[in-house]
């Protein structure tokens, strides 16, 4: 089970949602994905991002891939590097 987690932050100009979730119980956090906020075609853009995510998700409870870290900054850091 997880908790979500969301932080706007500015990334590349942009204004951003990190979806951020969290190990019940084990204080572990994982980035999941980074969407960008358009001001353009808003609801579409946040359709297809949601669906993206809810499918991260899923596929993190079948078989685990993201990397975990000890806060939320942490994965932050860390997603952003990989950029």
């Amino acid at each position: 089970m997880f908790i979500e987690h969301k932080v706007l932050l500015k990334y590349n100009d942009y204004l951003c949602r990190a979806n951020i979730i969290e190990r019940l119980g084990e204080h572990q956090f994982a980035v999941v994905t980074l969407d960008h906020i358009y001001e353009d075609n808003v609801i579409k853009n946040i359709l297809d991002q949601k669906k993206y995510y809810s499918e991260q998700v899923i596929a993190e409870m079948d078989s685990p891939f993201l990397a975990w870290f000890p806060s939320i900054q942490n994965a932050l850091d860390d997603f952003l590097d990989g950029e």
